[in-house]
């Protein structure tokens, strides 16, 4: 996210009007700034977002390193208390 608000942005719209705030801004004034000229609105959604990012990360990190993780074999698949996970078996 560090690239995206380094990246020049005049007009900030997106795919959902509360991305880009389009109830505030509409309609624009007559002869007043045009609200969806925003560099600044972009910044700060791609800031936000960062930090949701890095909030969630830091959130799955820490469940991961407090979940029982079990390596198995092949072998083992029958027991019915394990499931697997992606590349690991985890038990519950």
């Amino acid at each position: 996210m560090a690239r995206a608000e380094s990246l020049p942005c005049h007009i900030f719209l997106g795919a959902h009007c509360n991305y880009f705030g389009l109830e505030e801004k509409s309609p624009p004034e007559r002869g007043g700034a045009n609200p969806f000229i925003d560099p600044d609105g972009y910044k700060k959604y791609a800031a936000q977002k960062e930090q949701n990012f890095r909030t969630e990360l830091a959130e799955q990190k820490a469940t991961a390193m407090n979940s029982p993780l079990i390596v198995a074999t092949p072998a083992k698949q029958e027991s019915s208390n394990l499931h697997f996970r992606g590349t690991v078996w985890v038990s519950g």
